[in-house]
């Protein structure tokens, strides 16, 4: 963008001269070009050179970006010149720039470090832990170290913190907890202020500050309540309000006492002198504090009092549909007995019903509490009672014939019902004061006063072993000349105290630029500060967007920017955005203007509607398009499930047919090329959330045909062409590890087939490199030839079967051999080396579909390992190790200019665009709040662990974060959902389209809901901030196709056959037991002692997918605590289960209704016995072994089985017994013979023969109906 076409805002942020300037830039504002526009300006007007400027970006593709950006504004600038000298200094200024500070803030430091090494008294030759995977690994090792002397103790406090923070034997939790403080910590300037904010904070000072803020309303509430009296009666003889109503008086003392209470303990001691059995609140619901909150809110703005006379006295209005016929008989009298009371109630009614017409016509039908009020009838009725010669002056005595003039048709008037619904919903006071209310009786019912004792006792515990962990970590570090960039920070920021060296740092700089400034944590802004102080006249230029601010596991902390803009000296805010259509504007800053609001005084929050955007004009040409050509902005896509379909499945398929529905009939607008032509592939991107669902969605583009690219996938390592070169640096480093040798042989490097590994497999037992070796000893001699090929022969095996099979095996015992010799003599790095440079593993995989991905993949790796190695792992043990326990490393994508679909996560998105963005499974949740440890600016808080005494003398502890909600500690978490939901719809161009499944509720009533859920997904914020209730699904548009499974294979002439062969490039290395399981199933051989399923027909329960209830029932089988298996254990174990995010709310629903008890009853019968007593248990055992499948005559088919089992332990006899759960509906002897699950079971068992192993006996296991099936395993 010239300096012309820069908007007002822009050109403000170029030119200001002012010393401390901060730019709010939105996305999609031009924030790079005004970097870049203002670095010209500067060095063009001769105010800086090129070296005189700090540049400091986030990545490093980002600081390559700018450097090359500037390089081009120059040299165009240098070739326009006309002047001389002028064309010299431009030149100077690009030879400049290549030694110029454009870096990360990391390099930065790093740099900082090593030049002052001698001032700060540390080996220059240090090395950064800048690996995750080394990082942890060091850090596992400390605190393995650390943790066994820390439980040596017996303290009640480290007790209680083990209880707290630990759960089946696993730590995970403290581990992450210990390493998440360190590297909090290593973010700030002042650890030590910190730790004793940390220490003297309490969480019952923030709840009773809470309390202490709602005085005013409980003092409103108690006074308000007297008019209630204590009418426990009242309360019941009404209807639908009646548990708010009822509980709120009950507690009218403790809100008396809340008013004025110095302590929460004042108020706790009233709270216990209430008679529990007087609230209707259920002890197993204290998350709710009136069971009807669905009509909290609701403006009535009526007298209590008046309310209350209504109510009071509506017999005798009841009484008015018996008028007409006293009247009628001239029983007059029974009228004159109630005239006092008549005459009162009669206004208090009108007035109600006057207020009830309002608030009736005033809202949506759909939001009333009764859709069917008719208030004609009420109207009339009011009408006859006051007109002259109405019942009043009849009362009074002024009508002489009242049969003649009082002729109102009362019949009709049923007031009683629709007057208790109105008044009993209206109450403004409780329902002006319900949150407050609520709040402080979810304080109180948790028994604060223990917990907060219980809160002090792990934090003491918690501390005393950070203490121990983090000094024995920078003992380590210190010891093998290791440091983390927050460590170099610390030391720049240590180097910086002394005048003479910040003097010397900050001489010579003009302006310190910082880029992607909301990402900076308070350590690297004070670093920043100093140097420009040091410096004298250097300006500082920081540029950020807090609404973009995702990175808080790495640290960031976007108040830390809040406070710059605060002190800025000119603060300027970009909102011109020039990357999305109006439409799409208009939907973002519709729902962020209710979701995201003003900060607080901490410095939190964002104040959207300060930074909404605005729409730039940038597709005016575009929008003249016939409106069938166009792009629809934005659309919501939420999806029921299609048939025979996941939700996720049903998602990628409705992705898939919009694209090429796109493809076909839509154009979209090329923003840099400024014209207008067909979609491409690359115009596409599908951004999640996370990765748990991706393989769906890889499945059905490979299916359908479509070429795609994931940017920055964890499933790295699941990738064929690095599970094959990991599997080398496996077998390598032991040539026994039969799976490892098995999928290279397998592999394009050797093409070993099945049929000659199960050739191989008949020479002998034992290992499988014992058999390539003892097939070539045999190969070399004429009378071992001649024994291969009488054997091959007798298999049926075709002439020359020998002759290729022993070319396959040289090639590799060649190379094996060779890298062999290498591996105990070479760095991983360089052996990694070897085997791209003498293998053929980098051309087969180059041949391929994405082929440059794929080398990119392979040097990636390479690099992984060089990382380790610099993090002093330097064995080959060490670094297989490390790669097998770490599971995220980032795909290397090379060709970002390939035709292909992108599919990414959010944090993978950050910084593109795409002119069609499909923001999908937006109804899935992620639990973030899986740590029992809450580390913030402000302190260290933790949940609470219950114990509760079971059956068989068994504790149950469960983690509970009720305070911590209350107090608000979970907020950062919840604003930082909101971020994420913005970047990822403001990467959209063209086209947004929000994509969810789910099921809609079979009962009307059940979408009804007061108060807003908290909003675990972007679904949940969408529907918040839009006003839906819940979102209405629809079936799926596309057609199901049975040759691509899920997706369509589009008849496009643009399709041709490689990506034909990249839909089938990454099949799996080994077969799936599965997909063999029917070769070993028999016609019988299954029996079940007592089968508890009787035949009846069953359905699935369509709330989840059965998929998903079989993951998490297995799951559940793996994790459970085998010491006390019993029901109380399951329940707890699949609470916990879903609490760290393994499967969702939804599904443990299902689960505790249909599973619990199944899974408790499999430990009940024998096998479940001897399987808790046993020795030996594998859980979740991964097989893979070859094995001859029974061919029938003639055939040589062999197979290798890739496969889990179940469970299988050792019985006393020494044999393995196998157990296979299966969670299926009607599962009768039939069904298991029909389904093959028996073929499955002796697979397994023939695959544990074959390793050497002894089978006693199969069983599987239908958990629904308890019932234990034998199945034969055969000979």
């Amino acid at each position: 963008m010239a300096d012309l076409d820069l908007n007002k805002q822009q050109k403000l942020a170029v030119c200001s001269d002012e010393r401390n300037i901060v730019v709010a830039a939105s996305a999609g504002t031009g924030k790079t070009t005004v970097l870049v526009d203002r670095v010209m300006k500067k060095v063009l007007e001769g105010k800086a050179d090129m070296d005189s400027l700090l540049i400091l970006t986030f990545t490093k593709a980002a600081a390559q970006n700018m450097k090359d950006r500037l390089e081009a504004a120059l040299r165009k600038r240098e070739r326009t010149e006309e002047d001389a000298d002028e064309r010299n200094r431009l030149l100077q200024q690009i030879d400049k720039l290549q030694t110029a500070d454009i870096s990360t803030i990391d390099s930065y430091i790093n740099k900082l470090v090593r030049k002052y090494s001698y001032r700060l008294d540390i080996d220059p030759e240090y090395q950064i832990l800048s690996s995750d995977i080394a990082r942890n690994r060091l850090r596992d090792q400390v605190y393995d170290q650390v943790i066994e002397d820390f439980e040596a103790g017996e303290e009640k406090d480290r007790k209680l913190m083990f209880q707290l923070m630990t759960g089946n034997n696993q730590d995970e939790n403290l581990k992450k907890a210990l390493f998440g403080l360190y590297d909090f910590l290593g973010s700030i300037e002042d650890r030590d202020a910190w730790m004793k904010k940390a220490e003297e904070n309490s969480l019952e000072e923030r709840i009773f500050s809470k309390i202490e803020r709602n005085k005013e309303k409980f003092r409103e509430l108690a006074d308000h309540l007297e008019l209630y009296g204590d009418d426990l009666d009242y309360c019941q003889s009404t209807t639908t309000f009646k548990n708010i109503a009822r509980n709120f008086i009950v507690l009218k003392n403790v809100f008396k006492t809340a008013s004025t209470a110095a302590s929460l303990a004042e108020i706790e001691e009233e709270f216990n002198k209430v008679d529990r059995n007087r609230l209707t609140i259920s002890s197993g619901n204290l998350k709710n504090f009136g069971g009807n909150e669905k009509y909290k809110g609701v403006p009535p703005y009526l007298d209590l009092s008046e309310a209350q006379e209504a109510l009071k006295n509506k017999d005798i209005i009841n009484k008015s549909g018996a008028y007409r016929k006293a009247l009628k008989e001239a029983d007059i009298e029974q009228f004159k007995e109630d005239r006092d009371v008549f005459e009162k109630a009669i206004p208090a009614y009108k007035h109600v019903l006057e207020v009830a017409e309002n608030e009736f016509n005033a809202k949506p039908e759909n939001e009333c509490a009764n859709k069917t009020l008719d208030f004609s009838m009420h109207r009339m009725f009011i009408e006859e009672v006051e007109k002259p010669g109405g019942i009043l002056e009849y009362l009074n005595g002024k009508l002489e014939n009242p049969k003649e003039k009082f002729n109102g048709d009362f019949t009709k008037i049923n007031s009683s019902d629709w007057l208790e619904k109105f008044v009993d919903s209206k109450d403004p006071v409780m329902a002006a004061d319900y949150d407050a209310a609520n709040s402080l009786y979810l304080i109180l019912s948790v028994n604060p006063s223990d917990l907060f004792s219980q809160q002090q006792a792990v934090k003491n515990a918690f501390l005393d072993l950070y203490d121990r962990f983090s000094r024995a970590y920078e003992e380590r570090k210190e010891e093998l000349n290791l440091f983390e960039y927050s460590d170099l920070s610390k030391k720049v920021l240590e180097l910086l105290k002394d005048d003479e060296v910040a003097g010397e740092i900050g001489r010579g700089l003009k302006e310190i630029i910082v880029d992607e400034c909301q990402d900076t944590n308070g350590l690297q802004n004070g670093i920043f500060e100093r140097i420009s102080e040091a410096g004298g006249n250097v300006t500082r230029f920081s540029v950020g967007d807090v609404k973009q601010s995702i990175y808080r596991f790495r640290q960031a902390d976007y108040t830390v920017f809040n406070g710059m803009r605060r002190q800025a000296d000119d603060e300027i805010t970009l909102k011109s955005n020039y990357r999305s259509r109006r439409g799409i504007i208009d939907e973002i800053n519709g729902l962020f203007e209710n979701i995201m609001k003003k900060e607080d005084d901490e410095g939190q929050g964002i104040d959207y509607f300060k930074e909404e955007l605005e729409y730039s004009g940038m597709y005016e040409e575009y929008e003249k398009l016939p409106e069938e050509e166009k792009l629809t902005p934005y659309e919501e896509v939420f999806l029921t499930h299609a048939s025979d379909m996941t939700g996720s499945e049903t998602l990628a398929a409705e992705i898939i047919s919009r694209i090429e529905s796109i493809m076909n009939n839509k154009s979209v607008y090329d923003r840099r090329k400024k014209e207008i032509r067909p979609a491409k592939y690359s115009d596409f991107a599908v951004i999640v959330r996370s990765w748990s669902q991706s393989e769906c969605y890889f499945k059905a583009f490979k299916n359908a045909g479509i070429p795609y690219r994931v940017s920055r996938s964890d499933s790295f390592l699941k990738k064929p062409e690095i599970m094959i070169a990991t599997s080398y640096l496996k077998a390598l480093e032991d040539n026994r590890d039969d799976i490892s040798l098995v999928a290279l042989l397998r592999s394009p490097l050797y093409c070993v087939n099945e049929r000659e590994l199960a050739f191989l497999r008949t020479l002998q037992h034992g290992s499988f490199y014992g058999l390539i070796y003892r097939f070539r000893n045999e190969h070399e001699t004429e009378e071992g030839r001649s024994r291969l090929e009488n054997a091959a022969e007798e298999l049926g095996l075709e002439i020359g079967f020998i002759e290729t099979l022993n070319e396959k095996l040289d090639k590799f015992a060649e190379e094996f051999e060779m890298l062999s010799s290498l591996a105990y003599t070479t760095s991983p790095s360089d052996l990694v080396n070897f085997i791209l440079s003498e293998t053929d593993i980098v051309s087969v995989f180059s041949a391929l579909p994405q082929g440059s991905g794929r080398r990119a993949n392979l040097n990636g790796l390479a690099g992984y390992v060089r990382e380790l190695e610099d993090s002093g792992m330097t064995s080959l043990s060490e670094v297989n190790e490390a790669l097998e326990s770490d599971r995220n490393l980032d795909e290397v994508n090379e060709n970002v200019d390939e035709n292909v679909v992108t599919f990414t996560t959010i944090h993978g998105s950050k910084g593109l665009e795409f002119p069609v963005v499909f923001l999908s499974e937006t109804q899935s949740s992620e639990n973030y709040n899986k740590n029992p440890a809450v580390i913030r600016r402000d302190g260290l808080f933790f949940k609470s662990l219950r114990t509760e005494e079971l059956e068989e003398g068994i504790r149950d502890y469960t983690t509970d974060n009720t305070l911590l909600k209350v107090a608000g500690l979970n907020d950062e978490e919840e604003s930082e959902k909101k971020r994420l939901l913005y970047v990822a719809m403001t990467r959209a161009e063209q086209s947004l389209q929000v994509m969810a499944y789910g099921s809609n509720p079979k009962n009307d009533s059940s979408n009804k809901s007061s108060k807003p859920k908290e909003s675990k997904t972007f679904l949940d914020l969408i529907c918040a901030a839009k006003g839906y209730e819940k979102p209405e699904f629809t079936a799926p548009g596309f057609e199901k196709s049975e040759k691509a499974g899920n997706s369509v294979v589009p008849d496009d002439p643009a399709f041709d056959g490689e990506r034909t062969a990249f839909a089938v490039s990454d099949a799996d290395l080994i077969s799936p037991a599965t997909a063999v399981k029917k070769m070993f199933s028999k016609t019988g051989g299954v029996t079940c002692r007592t089968l508890h399923y009787k035949g009846e027909e069953e359905t699935e329960d369509e709330r989840v997918p059965a998929d998903a209830l079989g993951t998490a029932v297995h799951l559940i089988f793996e994790k459970l605590d085998l010491g006390s298996a019993n029901k109380a254990q399951v329940e707890k174990t699949a609470e916990e289960l879903c609490r760290k995010g393994f499967f969702s709310e939804a599904v443990l629903d299902v689960i505790k209704d249909t599973f619990i008890d199944g899974i408790a009853a499999l430990y009940r019968t024998k096998a479940g016995r001897e399987l808790r007593q046993s020795e030996d248990v594998r859980r979740e055992f991964p097989i893979t072994v070859l094995v001859n499948a029974e061919p029938e005559e003639g055939s040589d088919d062999y197979t290798i089985v890739h496969g889990i089992i179940d469970a299988m332990y050792r019985n006393p006899d020494g044999r393995w017994v196998l157990i296979d759960y299966k969670t299926d509906i009607n599962l009768s002897c039939e069904k298991v013979l029909k389904e093959n699950y028996d073929g499955q079971l002796r697979l397994y068992a023939k695959a544990l023969e074959a390793m050497g192993e002894q089978v006693e006996s199969c069983y599987l296991y239908g958990v629904r109906h308890h019932d234990l099936f034998k199945v034969e395993k055969g000979d």
